[in-house]
């Protein structure tokens, strides 16, 4: 599992830590060593598209729990 797959899973399942495990993440990320800013900001979208991904999941589970 890697470092996006965490974060989503973390909204999924409204985990008590999923916004600080996206913010560590993130955090690291701007940490690195690194020239490729582009490079940096896409992986940054990638951690926030995967706790959008992980809380549209969770919300999807709910109402078809409701529908039942």
């Amino acid at each position: 599992m890697n470092e996006y797959d965490a974060i989503r899973a973390a909204f999924a399942h409204n985990r008590k830590d999923a916004e600080l495990l996206l913010h560590e993440t993130v955090r690291g990320i701007l940490a690195e060593a690194t020239s490729n800013k582009v490079k940096q900001l896409e992986k940054i979208s990638l951690c926030y598209n995967a706790a959008d991904t992980g809380a549209a999941q969770r919300k999807a589970l709910i109402d078809m729990e409701v529908e039942d």
